[in-house]
Formats: structure tokens, C-alpha cells, sequence
């Protein structure tokens, strides 16, 4: 006799990367909401650009928040607060067990003629 074995879609362990609440809108519209320029940055103009790389900890919190280089004005903190801060995402999976995930990514901030921001707009 001969064994047929069927495996369903659903048998096979699933991956799925971290997910801030609701997704990556949700997660830029964190950002847009809470991120507030300091005062001694508006007042100078400051303009930049940053790398910020952080890690997902299996228990869906923000760790190991890094930015690229160093930021005048304090803005740095500022960045480091606001990620250090941020809600708990639904961490990333792997075979279904809770895993570390790093992300990188890049923000363009300050005040120019494209982008003035005082207090935060987004909705």
C-alpha cells in the first residue's frame, strides 16, 4: 500500500515582516504628526538629510535607533526621541516565531520653500 500525503497551502510556515500600525502610511503619518523641528533649526534654516536605522525587537519595540551622521540643532535627539517612542509594531515573523528586523530609512526635513512646517499637519 502507498501513503499519498496532501499539503495544503496553509501547511507551510509563513514570513512576514515587522508592521507598524496599520502599515508604512500609518508610520510616515507617526512621523509627519509628532516629528517637530526644533526652534534654533527653524530659526537657522536648517535643512538636512538623514539615514535613521532601527530594529524591530521581537516584542514589536524600537531598538538600536542610529542616525547617519550628526545633526545640528539638536535635531538629532529630537529624531531619536521620537523612534526611541514610537508605538509597538507587530514584530516579524519567520516559521511563525517572533524574530529581530532592522529597517533603514531616509528623511529629508527643515525648512525650505517646498516644505514649511511649524507644528504638525498631517491627519
Amino acid at each position: 500500500p502507498r501513503t499519498i500525503i496532501i499539503s495544503g497551502i496553509n501547511d507551510e510556515p509563513s514570513s512576514h515582516v515587522a508592521e507598524f500600525n496599520n502599515g508604512f502610511g500609518c508610520f510616515q503619518n507617526y512621523i509627519c504628526k509628532n516629528f517637530i523641528l526644533p526652534q534654533e533649526a527653524i530659526l537657522n534654516n536648517y535643512t538636512d538629510t538623514v539615514t535613521i536605522k532601527f530594529v524591530i525587537s521581537t516584542k514589536g519595540q524600537t531598538r538600536n535607533v542610529r542616525l547617519s551622521k550628526e545633526l545640528k540643532y539638536n535635531v538629532g535627539k529630537t529624531f531619536e526621541d521620537l523612534f526611541k517612542n514610537m508605538p509597538t509594531w507587530m514584530p516579524a515573523t519567520q516559521a511563525n516565531i517572533p524574530v529581530y528586523q532592522e529597517f533603514e530609512i531616509k528623511i529629508i526635513f527643515g525648512m525650505n520653500k517646498y516644505w514649511k512646517k511649524l507644528l504638525p499637519t498631517c491627519g
